[in-house]
């Protein structure tokens, strides 16, 4: 795997781990509506895992109630909407108490775990300042992968003193300045070995 694919799957890393929660609703999901299930249950399921609460509750409002059987299974499915609503609304205040304390990368990948739970968060104004923290920490994440494809010493100097004001202890930018150890010592641009038509070129 080469460098810059290495960079980007852990990159990746924070996503996987958030899509863990929505793969765990859907096999539960799954569990409990079992032996055939109906299309607007096969939408319940697709809204829960893509985070959209709302539509999820609305399917589970039009789902039949006219047997014992069916009753089960909308209640079931309403239940995993709460759970999942409220489990959302954890993490967000545990996100919203991390930033509050300084820590920035706890409180990202909260945030973002809680919005992959619900999507609404995203548009929430309770969310303003952890929107804008995280606006911040991919920006710096991604202005340093940009230096990092250049092999540009300078770039890389510059990107790595904003990541880390933004977040001293990012594991993230940590993965990539090591992608970078081999040609490039922190504010030493001489030891770089830039590509043609950047600043650390010679």
């Amino acid at each position: 795997m080469s460098g810059q694919h290495t960079v980007a799957a852990t990159m990746l890393g924070c996503r996987v781990v958030r899509a863990t929660q929505s793969a765990l609703v859907l096999a539960l999901t799954l569990c409990c509506v079992t032996g055939g299930a109906t299309p607007t249950e096969r939408a319940v399921v697709a809204h829960l895992q893509a985070g959209r609460l709302p539509a999820a509750a609305a399917g589970v409002a039009a789902l039949p109630a006219n047997t014992l059987d069916a009753e089960a299974r909308r209640q079931r499915l309403q239940s995993l909407v709460i759970q999942q609503r409220e489990h959302a609304q954890a993490l967000l205040a545990l996100a919203q108490t991390d930033l509050r304390q300084g820590r920035t990368i706890t409180a990202v990948e909260r945030f973002e775990s809680a919005a992959s739970l619900d999507e609404d968060l995203l548009r929430h104004p309770q969310t303003t300042a952890l929107q804008a923290t995280r606006r911040r920490l991919w920006e710096t994440r991604n202005a340093v992968l940009h230096c990092l494809r250049l092999r540009d010493a300078a770039c890389m100097d510059q990107s790595m003193r904003k990541a880390q004001q933004t977040a001293a202890s990012d594991p993230v930018v940590a993965v990539m300045a090591l992608q970078a150890a081999g040609w490039w010592t922190p504010d030493q641009p001489g030891s770089a070995q830039a590509v043609d038509g950047t600043t650390g070129a010679r």
